[in-house]
């Protein structure tokens, strides 16, 4: 059985790049043998850590409410 992941990257400023911490993360769950749909990478860009309010924290949250991965 192929188990439903999710990714969830975040970067404290623009400078620094998404995509290599995305790859990173994809790869280890494709390495696990895990499933990752393109519609559970949530990303955060030029969000503090002491923020809570942010987009795809709230979005990846809300998704696991929902029981998606």
């Amino acid at each position: 059985m192929t188990l439903p992941a999710a990714l969830y990257a975040r970067t404290p400023d623009l400078a620094q790049p998404m995509a290599i911490p995305i790859a990173e993360l994809r790869a280890y769950i494709v390495a696990q043998g895990w499933m990752l749909a393109d519609e559970h990478v949530f990303q955060d860009a030029s969000y503090s850590g002491l923020i809570f309010e942010r987009p795809g924290l709230k979005a990846s949250l809300a998704a696991l409410q929902r029981g998606e991965f």
